[in-house]
């Protein structure tokens, strides 16, 4: 005899089926959406987007982007493959405040899963149907959710009225397929977030026509530097580049773009060439930890270089080309310095260039400090941007700074079940602002454990209390509240 909640759906797609059902699987080209959707996989150590299916993607690796297919109107499908015992959950982020989001999650065994949905003989085990969601609208599954019905809600209503469903227990061999139904707004695609064993990941699904891919400085300078000379555009420099809009940028046929002469063959050769740089202090005169960057002076593109073992700068040169390295530390204004490469030269020792101290009280955002969830537990990838500060306090053992926590809003911040075998840093309570000076202090532990004098070291939670994003959109607008910076009191 069918469940209740499998009879209750039935009826419900009988009733919805040309907007859902059918929606949601075939194509205008005849095509069925669920045979190849984007896969991901969930395993011990990490979980990753191993295929995108059909959809095409804008952007790989960390955080990837994909677009929706043309054909697509409604939905998009993601297939979950679960090689290790943990527990799942996703949310669901509408890129608009006006766009709402179902979704039918499923878990199947068999080796036809889409003719089980169209032969209405596969149900979702969780879902969500029309207008019922959550905080600016996201929709998911999540351990705050629990297994207790809700007084006075019927079973059916309670099962797919809500906007969140339990946390699923998934186990090694599990597959899942997460149908994303778009209910209500203009849909200009969906970011969703999949979190297992302590790990996350995030993907943005856009459909082409809203795609606004971010802009890089560098790309842009790259691109102008190209257009010199065909289009008239005198030479930029990286700090305007942000008073540029993207309309102000000419259009350029690609026949004209081949008349850019190309490189002879002696710019050609590519020769390993060593460096030797050296950067001080412009007011002590004491040598800095620094960080370069290189790039062709004409077309803006970078160079991979790395260090060998005599402590030189080593990368591949084109002979007879102008390159351009720039010099940065922490805490000091970058500076830039010409190179012109002849044709025989393998190594170069540079003049030595002397970087300005940052100003007493200036702000300066640490990138890609970030931390778990509700947590003060340091996310992978923040490391190198710690030991430059680490650096710069070693080179100026006098300095002072303060460590601000930020966060995005305040809230009240609850725990999460999944981390009650972990350390109190996974399982915090309490109040956002709270929660960012925990989360400074982890900051002020780092550097204290490998030997700054914590007097040095003023620690602050601010909380939600200075937003760069007063009113944040998306998942990006949210990173840039999150953050954590430090202030120069004394240098």
């Amino acid at each position: 005899m069918p469940s209740l909640q499998t009879s209750f759906f039935g009826l419900l797609l009988a009733l919805i089926c040309p907007v859902i059902t059918f929606g949601q699987i075939l194509n205008k080209d005849g095509s069925i959406d669920c045979t190849e959707p984007t896969v991901i996989g969930v395993t011990k150590g990490q979980i990753q987007m191993t295929s995108s299916g059909e959809y095409e993607v804008a952007v790989a690796g960390k955080d990837p982007v994909v677009f929706y297919k043309e054909s697509d109107k409604y939905t998009f499908w993601y297939k979950i493959v679960v090689s290790h015992n943990c527990d799942l959950q996703f949310d669901i982020y509408p890129s608009d405040r006006g766009d709402r989001y179902n979704f039918f999650l499923y878990k199947y065994e068999g080796a036809n899963f889409c003719k089980g949905i169209i032969d209405r003989t596969v149900t979702p085990f969780r879902a969500n149907l029309f207008d019922r969601v959550g905080n600016e609208g996201v929709v998911g599954v999540s351990n705050r959710v629990k297994g207790e019905r809700m007084e006075g809600v019927n079973e059916e209503h309670y099962f797919y009225y809500r906007p969140r469903q339990q946390v699923i227990e998934a186990h090694s061999g599990d597959v899942y397929y997460l149908n994303v139904h778009h209910l209500v707004g203009d849909d200009c695609g969906h970011a969703i977030e999949f979190s297992s064993c302590e790990k996350s990941l995030r993907i943005e699904a856009k459909h082409k026509p809203c795609y606004e891919p971010k802009v890089d400085p560098e790309s842009v300078l790259e691109a102008l530097e190209k257009l010199k000379g065909i289009t008239g555009i005198a030479s930029i420099s990286s700090q305007s580049i942000e008073e540029l809009e993207l309309e102000d940028l000419p259009l350029v046929a690609n026949e004209e773009v081949e008349q850019i002469p190309a490189k002879n063959q002696e710019q050609d050769q590519t020769q390993s060439v060593v460096l030797n740089p050296f950067a001080y202090d412009a007011r002590s005169k004491k040598s800095l930890h620094m960080d370069l960057k290189i790039s062709e002076s004409e077309t803006g593109k970078l160079i991979t270089h790395r260090v060998n073992k005599d402590g030189g700068i080593e990368a591949e040169f084109s002979a007879n080309t102008d390159y351009t390295i720039e010099y940065s530390s922490l805490g000091y204004q970058s500076t830039q310095m010409e190179l012109h490469t002849g044709i025989d030269e393998q190594e170069f020792v540079l003049d030595p260039v002397y970087l300005d101290p940052r100003a007493v009280g200036s702000n300066i955002v640490l990138n890609n400090i970030y931390f778990h969830p509700n947590t003060y537990v340091f996310r992978n990838g923040g490391e190198q941007e710690l030991e430059r500060l680490l650096n710069f306090l070693r080179d100026n053992d006098q300095a002072r700074i303060e460590i601000q926590g930020h966060t995005n809003g305040d809230y009240r911040v609850k725990s999460k079940s999944q981390y009650a075998h972990l350390s109190k840093a996974w399982n915090f309570r309490g109040s956002s602002q709270k929660l960012s000076r925990l989360r400074a202090g982890e900051v002020r532990d780092y550097l204290t454990g490998r030997g700054i004098d914590p007097e040095r070291l003023l620690v602050v939670g601010l909380g939600g209390k200075q937003m760069i994003i007063p009113d944040p959109h998306d998942y990006e607008d949210r990173l840039v509240n999150m953050r954590v910076e430090i202030v120069i009191l004394v240098i």
